[in-house]
């Protein structure tokens, strides 16, 4: 019997091409996943206090009343830029020996505007309350 014809081939390359194109592709789309899944701020909690009834408050005076509106505050009556609230609600709660402070955002005013108004005035030594805007349905 005779044996069939052998077929040669050549031998295996020593040293393989490794393509790094694929390996950069996967690189890149494992930042991209990264780089969207995660934050760019601190986290942070804010506690917030929602004020009782009108006729709640056991004493009226030792309040002090802020409405935020989408251009300015107004504080006890008086108008004030936003940037700059944190004076004039500091001396209005000196003036009434107040504890308490009322937030009041109007309608227009951004969720994000009303947390940096809460935490401005967090830093002061009264007690800051949100209270909902009764003019809105």
């Amino acid at each position: 019997m005779t044996s069939a014809p052998r077929i040669a081939l050549p031998p295996p390359p020593r040293h393989g091409l490794i393509r790094l194109t694929p390996l950069i592709d996967v690189i890149f789309i494992l930042l991209i996943f990264f780089m969207l899944a995660s934050t760019l701020g601190p986290r942070q909690q804010l506690a917030v206090g929602v004020a009782p009834a009108e006729g709640a408050a056991a004493n009226v005076e030792a309040i002090v009343r802020v409405q935020l509106e989408p251009e300015a505050v107004v504080i006890e009556g008086r108008r004030v830029p936003v940037e700059r609230m944190t004076d004039p609600v500091m001396m209005a709660v000196r003036e009434k020996s107040a504890s308490v402070v009322h937030l009041q955002p109007r309608r227009g005013v951004s969720m994000q505007a009303t947390v940096e108004a809460l935490d401005a005035l967090r830093r002061l030594d009264a007690e800051v309350l949100l209270r909902p805007d009764e003019a809105q349905p």
